[in-house]
């Protein structure tokens, strides 16, 4: 009897074992569905978010910008791109029914860049706007030139560019990139320059060209040379921004290249700014040059400090900062640092391309 007892009590608890096995592999398999069930299917991009506002779907952003992709299926993510540019995966972080990713700052369209995304069973692709940022004008190289000439714009975000302007002229594109517009100067060979792209318009900080010139590769019809204390080569082949001569100058003591004006009558109303290139060595750094007109300072003038030397530097100066004149009759280039000529005869400094806007 006792022996029959103890047997059935065995039974029991190994039944209630058996049951307690069974349960809990019951619950540990339900447990693994419920993990692997919002992985394991076809991803599906629903919308895009910034990190700011997760709840409201974007219809366009801008190229760098961080968003978050809202969808299903994304935890095994293992590559974004947009329009065929890679992301980093150290760029991105996925999770369940997101993956927060920071688009490259360079795309291949202006504005259409579609998304790519793969995870380990499968990839979804989602139509979506990112938009290149508005044209930078940085530099216009050569910044003069006569028309018909290709020249270099360098800036940023150029792609889709539509339209290249010079003041209210038009100019051929013929080619561009990224980062580089050529174009055949227009007619005119003067104006203020404006590039237009799909995200708006840029406008160079300087004017192209001269509504008047006075000296490229040598001193135009009407202008002479009177300058004073130093040693003047108006036709130097040293050191050449544009073209085959500069106009070079070792400074004496107050000395002044002064470019003389005796042609037809420049009324001073009739232009906006003097513009010049102007290229110093390395003795000359933190020295001064006064730039005037008339041989006279006491209406205005405007002092520079070099603070870059071994490299051609654009000055436009406006025309308000000499006064209220009434024609122009010189242009002067004054050693302002009252040094003798022993201290600066290694000095030299080098201007080109300069005339009135």
């Amino acid at each position: 009897m006792v022996g029959n007892k103890f047997l059935g009590m065995k039974r029991i608890q190994h039944i209630i074992i058996i049951l307690w096995a069974v349960g809990t592999a019951a619950q540990l398999l339900s447990c693994d569905k419920k993990e692997e069930s919002p992985v394991d299917g076809q991803p599906e991009i629903s919308r895009i978010s910034n990190l700011g506002e997760r709840e409201d779907a974007l219809s366009s952003t801008v190229y760098g910008s961080w968003i978050i992709i809202h969808g299903e299926y994304l935890k095994t993510t293992k590559a974004i791109s947009f329009n065929g540019v890679a992301v980093s995966p150290t760029d991105f972080y996925a999770e369940d029914h997101s993956v927060t990713v920071r688009i490259p700052k360079t795309l291949p369209d202006p504005e259409n860049n579609p998304i790519t995304l793969t995870t380990a069973f499968g990839e979804a692709v989602f139509a979506f706007r990112i938009l290149q940022p508005e044209p930078v004008i940085q530099q216009i190289t050569p910044s003069i030139g006569d028309p018909g000439e290709v020249i270099t714009i360098i800036g940023l975000h150029f792609n889709g560019v539509n339209k290249v302007m010079f003041n209210d002229e038009e100019a051929e594109i013929v080619s561009n990139t990224q980062t580089e517009i050529k174009v055949k100067i227009p007619p005119s060979a003067f104006g203020v320059v404006h590039v237009t792209t799909p995200s708006g318009t840029a406008s160079a900080p300087n004017t192209f060209g001269f509504k008047h010139l006075v000296y490229t590769d040598g001193l135009r019809a009407g202008w002479s040379n009177s300058s004073y204390t130093g040693i003047f080569t108006v036709q130097s082949t040293d050191v050449v921004k544009r073209g085959t001569h500069a106009y070079s100058v070792v400074y004496g003591g107050w000395g002044a290249v002064r470019l003389a004006h005796s042609g037809t009558e420049l009324l001073f109303g009739d232009y906006t700014a003097v513009k010049f290139s102007m290229y110093a060595e390395q003795t000359n750094l933190g020295k001064k040059v006064r730039v005037y007109l008339n041989n006279s300072s006491a209406t205005g003038s405007y002092t520079i400090t070099i603070e870059k030397v071994n490299e051609w530097v654009e000055y436009q100066i406006p025309l308000s900062a000499f006064g209220n004149l009434t024609t122009i009759t010189s242009l002067l280039f004054q050693e302002f640092n009252g040094q003798d000529k022993r201290v600066l005869e290694d000095a030299t400094v080098y201007f080109d391309d300069i005339g009135f806007l």
